[in-house]
C-alpha cells in the first residue's frame, strides 16, 4: 500500500490552468528580468499582472513566507575538520 506523505515541498496552489505564450525574445527577456527583480517565478509574475489587468487581485499569488533562520556562512580555503574517533 502506498501512503502519501504530508511533509516537505510547498503547499498546493489549488486548481490551475495552463496558458502558453511565445512572446518576442525582447519581451521574454524583459519579463524574466522583472520577475527576477521581484524574486518571483515567471509564472507567478505573469499571473500577478494578469490578475491586476482583469481586476481579480484574489487570484494573484501570495508571497512565500520568509524564514528567520539566517544564513550559514561557508569560508573558503578552510582547513580540514578533525576526524572523529
Amino acid at each position: 500500500m502506498v501512503t502519501k506523505r504530508t511533509w516537505g515541498g510547498r503547499p498546493s496552489k489549488g486548481d490551475r490552468d495552463l496558458i502558453a505564450a511565445r512572446p518576442p525574445a525582447a519581451l521574454g527577456a524583459a519579463v524574466r528580468v522583472a520577475a527576477d527583480a521581484r524574486s518571483m517565478t515567471i509564472s507567478d509574475y505573469v499571473t500577478t499582472i494578469l490578475a491586476d489587468v482583469h481586476g481579480m487581485p484574489e487570484c494573484a499569488p501570495k508571497p512565500h513566507p520568509t524564514s528567520d533562520q539566517g544564513e550559514f556562512t561557508i569560508e573558503k580555503g578552510g582547513g580540514r575538520l578533525p576526524r572523529s574517533a
